[in-house]
């Protein structure tokens, strides 16, 4: 069964592989949607995308055949996309044919990709996942194709009924610890009665963001994500404006893992859905896009970067003297020897695949090296705790671990954290005799 359908899978990518590059035979090309908001003239109504990648997310294709083709997309395919969730929103594996087949993933010319999320399927839960992972090498490692400093993503979108509600919605992210943009409504306790775009938040509740803007339903917006790889920066952009940026703990070039995009939905708010409600996602380009790509170039930009930011996580090489409450260290990767590494176990990057508080606990997730402890509120369930980001990788841990479960217990071993502790307080110590700073890592004693 499997082996027939990858192959009309394959058949089928061929086919519009064909009739979609006849109107794409070029690096530059026009997206879909003419004029956004119908704001603009007669000779500025495309919007262009210029490529720097071979990566070509335009959902036109979809539009084309049949209206199961966009779920035809399986991992390892070499396609732009990976469908994924829909339907009751309890995967985050392949999406199968239904989200396809029921119209709950659609696709026009005007309007790109819409996710339909349903009332009796969404509301009450934590996470509702319909969404997509974006292969942005074609299923590659970006290091294939990311050949550039910077890489430019780009995407418009908008929402309706959303405002209505007070679920909050994972937008884009990129690992359980890495969010880049999420959509706050004004029913949320944390929205104090505004819709929000929020930028880099802490956690799925959300409990804080580095950035925010003011947004509303059924108006559409433009995103841009710059990509910086050798540092882990990611700077973000609305309608462009710049909001902030900030470093992400995934190494970038060769993350195992991709970012994803759509409806990760978290609903926290207690109160009872009017309705469902509905994401339109468009106008997708790594590379450069036109001004009319924009709702409203000229358009006043209302955006605050709060005053009291969280602070995004730390490379593990900083030397500014600071204290900081995230940051990506190697100390600390013995707590892990004693927890279960749900990412190998599961074949996933997400704590609240834990259902219950014990096994949360026990739990924590890996991307590329690094690792990140899952913990348990009762008003998140489980979610990755961000404030400290390990360096681990698998060599090192097999060793660390090791010494904690070697069956020759002839020679007594130093616990690691009594070591730790030990090198905390000479540093410590070094710091306030000779005024060399050192940093606070809160959580690792």
């Amino acid at each position: 069964m499997a082996q027939s359908v990858r192959a009309a899978a394959t058949a089928y990518a061929g086919a519009y592989a064909t009739a979609y590059a006849r109107t794409h035979a070029t690096a530059e090309h026009k997206l879909s949607r003419p004029c956004p908001n119908d704001i603009c003239m007669p000779a500025e109504a495309d919007c262009r995308c210029r490529k720097n990648t071979p990566w070509d997310g335009n959902f036109k294709r979809f539009t084309i055949a049949d209206s199961t083709g966009f779920c035809y997309q399986f991992p390892d395919a070499g396609n732009p996309y990976v469908s994924a969730g829909g339907g009751d929103g309890n995967s985050d594996e392949w999406s199968g044919f239904g989200p396809c087949r029921s119209g709950q993933y659609s696709f026009t010319e005007k309007d790109g990709w819409k996710i339909t999320v349903p009332k009796a399927k969404a509301e009450g839960k934590s996470p509702y996942r319909a969404f997509a992972y974006m292969q942005l090498c074609n299923g590659l490692p970006h290091d294939q194709c990311w050949m550039q400093d910077s890489i430019s993503m780009s995407f418009s979108f908008k929402t309706q009924g959303l405002s209505q509600i007070g679920t909050y919605l994972k937008l884009l992210f990129w690992t359980e610890v890495a969010t880049i943009f999420g959509l706050l409504p004004p029913a949320h306790p944390k929205s104090g009665g505004k819709f929000r775009l929020i930028v880099f938040p802490s956690d799925n509740y959300p409990t804080s963001w580095r950035h925010e803007a003011e947004i509303e339903d059924n108006k559409w917006f433009q995103l841009q994500i710059v990509f910086s790889p050798s540092t882990q920066a990611v700077a973000a952009y609305l309608d462009g404006a710049k909001l902030g940026e900030a470093i992400i703990p995934v190494n970038m070039l060769e993350a195992d893992n991709a970012p994803r995009i759509g409806v990760y939905s978290y609903d926290s708010s207690n109160k009872a859905w009017p309705g469902g409600f509905a994401l339109w996602l468009h106008d997708m380009c790594v590379g450069e896009v036109s001004d009319t790509c924009r709702p409203d170039p000229n358009a006043p930009l209302v955006a605050t970067a709060l005053p009291t930011p969280v602070p995004a996580p730390m490379p593990a090489t900083a030397t500014t003297t600071t204290m900081v409450t995230t940051t990506v260290t190697t100390t600390g990767c013995s707590k892990l020897c004693s927890r279960m590494n749900i990412t190998a176990a599961n074949q996933t990057w997400d704590c609240s695949s834990q259902q219950d508080q014990d096994s949360c606990e026990v739990g924590y997730i890996t991307s590329g090296g690094l690792s990140v402890m899952c913990a348990w509120s009762p008003d998140r369930d489980c979610f990755a705790d961000g404030t400290l980001v390990m360096h681990c990788p698998l060599p090192a841990m097999e060793t660390l671990c090791g010494v904690t479960t070697t069956t020759e217990p002839e020679e007594e071993v130093v616990p690691i954290t009594e070591e730790i502790r030990s090198t905390a307080t000479v540093a410590a110590a070094a710091a306030a005799s000779t005024g060399v700073a050192v940093f606070a890592i809160r959580g690792i004693l």
